[in-house]
């Protein structure tokens, strides 16, 4: 399965701010980021966010990413944006 770390932390930022989508330019390749997500237990079955989801979003200070597309955080926030992928990475590897 194909996924972009950077849009499953769009896809909960989302989830826990009121609109999933509000990160994404373009829902192509939603499905895949959305069970990513699940699969990372960041998601349950009715995409909605889990306990470790809500963990991720505040560790991962994801409520200080700017607003916006996530595509752009790769210039302005790309401190941030690494720091998260590096946790979703470790969520990967369990």
């Amino acid at each position: 399965m194909i996924y972009s770390g950077c849009h499953v932390i769009a896809l909960v930022k989302g989830t826990i701010e009121g609109d999933p989508f509000m990160h994404f330019g373009s829902l192509l390749g939603m499905a895949g980021h959305v069970a990513a997500a699940q699969r990372f237990g960041l998601l349950d079955a009715n995409e909605t966010t889990t306990d470790a989801g809500r963990a991720f979003y505040r560790d991962a200070r994801l409520g200080e990413f700017p607003k916006g597309r996530a595509n752009d955080w790769r210039v302005n926030a790309a401190d941030k944006l690494a720091a998260a992928e590096r946790m979703l990475e470790r969520r990967v590897k369990r």
